[in-house]
């Protein structure tokens, strides 16, 4: 892949973002002023939703881990490999 190419790529990933980005945006703007969502805006909600359930599910695993830790107890392989992927 040569430079250019990758320029263009990320060009476009950025760009692909920034809109899922602003379309969250505008949901929640929405939702707060009461205002009814469209058909494509009920999908992007349950989104929304769906990565939340995902991230506190991920924050209490992590935090059931950093307790562990602190405790001195030894992590199950399951544990550890969840700890080695993260990003340091």
């Amino acid at each position: 892949m040569t430079n250019t190419e990758k320029q263009a790529f990320f060009e476009k990933k950025r760009t692909e973002m920034e809109a899922k980005r602003d379309a969250h945006e505008v949901v929640v703007d929405k939702l707060l002023a009461g205002t009814a969502l469209t058909a494509d805006e009920e999908k992007i909600r349950a989104e929304i939703i769906t990565q939340r359930a995902e991230r506190k599910v991920q924050k209490e695993k992590m935090d059931a881990i950093r307790a562990k830790l602190a405790a001195g107890t030894t992590l199950t392989t399951e544990e550890q490999a969840l700890v080695d992927s993260m990003p340091r």
